[in-house]
């Protein structure tokens, strides 16, 4: 019973932000108002990053970051303790960071990401 639980809750996180295999499907869908075809561009690519994460991690990311969830109903809908969820999302954040500041269509955009960066509990 609780696996069964745990698999409808999985599914319906998935089905609420949307998760697609598809990177190029998703871009066509909801990108066609990019301003630009280079920001179109930075978002397939950003895209790209947010679906090779874990499944979970990309979870997390996409109710937290794209979905603009906040940390308490990201932690209530994961189950997950605001502790817990904190550290995932600072690990995520970092790894997201990191493999966009290595995309040259990425790296200006990382320098504006510093002020939403999430802080492990007990860190200033």
């Amino acid at each position: 019973v609780n696996v069964l639980k745990w698999e409808l809750r999985r599914r319906e996180l998935r089905r609420l932000v949307g998760l697609d295999s598809d990177v190029e499907r998703f871009a066509d869908r909801r990108l066609a108002s990019a301003p630009d075809e280079d920001a179109r561009e930075a978002m397939v690519r950003f895209h790209r990053i947010v679906a090779s994460l874990k499944p979970q991690d990309r979870i997390l990311f996409s109710l937290r970051f794209l979905e603009e969830l906040t940390v308490d109903e990201v932690a209530a809908a994961t189950r997950m303790s605001s502790r817990t969820l904190k550290r995932h999302l600072a690990r995520i954040w970092s790894r997201v960071v990191t493999l966009a500041s290595r995309d040259d269509a990425l790296a200006e955009y990382v320098r504006g990401w510093e002020a939403r960066a999430p802080r492990p509990e007990g860190s200033k």
